[in-house]
């Protein structure tokens, strides 16, 4: 995916177009503003893939909160 520096953002630099995703849905949201950089289907439910997967999740969020 498209990682795009705030620096750049906040300069009003040109930032180029997303590249197209193969997935059924996708979101990537800035970090740090919060801002939705790109998005397609964002708000449509989908089952997990896997447990895995789920529990990546959880694992990955639990240390970034704190």
């Amino acid at each position: 995916l498209l990682a795009v520096p705030a620096a750049a953002l906040a300069a009003g630099l040109a930032v180029p177009t997303p590249p197209p995703v193969d997935a059924a849905s996708h979101i990537l949201v800035d970090f740090h503003s919060g801002r939705v950089l790109t998005e397609s289907n964002a708000d449509v439910r989908h089952p997990p893939a896997s447990l895995t997967k789920m529990m990546t999740s959880y694992v990955v969020f639990s240390e970034i909160k704190g």
